[in-house]
């Protein structure tokens, strides 16, 4: 656990690095830049997801209205919905059929919640102070790609 944690800090502070941003762990931080709310071992499916993999049926607004509170995964190392191949299109939970590991998926989710929190410096310095900085765009999109999954996902990359 303490690896993982290691590897996801670094991952972060790389992204608010690249972001101007220099953030000391007593500083007082932006909400936007906070850790997301659940830990590695501990993700909780979102209701609909969670209904659809119990009755089958694919996503609607009802199933979500229907379904019961979300729990906690706890015995699931991962849970990834991106690609077509999901298995039984409802999410892999334990290794990607595209050969993602739980880690890479959990650093690819705190990768994209931290790119949620640069977009929002970005947009507020745009809005603030009319600067645009191609060199955090350039980054943001090859950040995002990094993300994609397909068949012949390789972690290394």
């Amino acid at each position: 656990m303490a690896l993982r944690t290691t590897v996801a800090m670094r991952a972060s502070a790389a992204v608010l690095r690249h972001s101007g941003l220099v953030v000391s762990p007593t500083a007082s931080r932006p909400a936007a830049l906070l850790s997301p709310p659940f830990a590695y071992s501990a993700r909780v499916r979102p209701a609909a997801v969670a209904a659809q993999a119990n009755n089958g049926r694919c996503f609607s607004a009802s199933a979500a209205a229907a379904a019961p509170p979300a729990q906690p995964a706890e015995d699931d190392k991962m849970f990834c919905y991106q690609c077509e191949q999901t298995t039984k299109g409802v999410g892999c939970t334990t290794v990607g059929v595209c050969g993602k590991t739980p880690e890479t998926a959990a650093l690819q989710d705190l990768l994209l919640y931290r790119l949620k929190g640069l977009a929002g410096i970005a947009t507020h310095a745009k809005a603030v102070a009319g600067i645009v900085d191609e060199e955090a765009n350039e980054f943001w999109n090859a950040a995002v790609f990094s993300t994609l999954t397909n068949v012949n996902f390789d972690s290394a990359r």
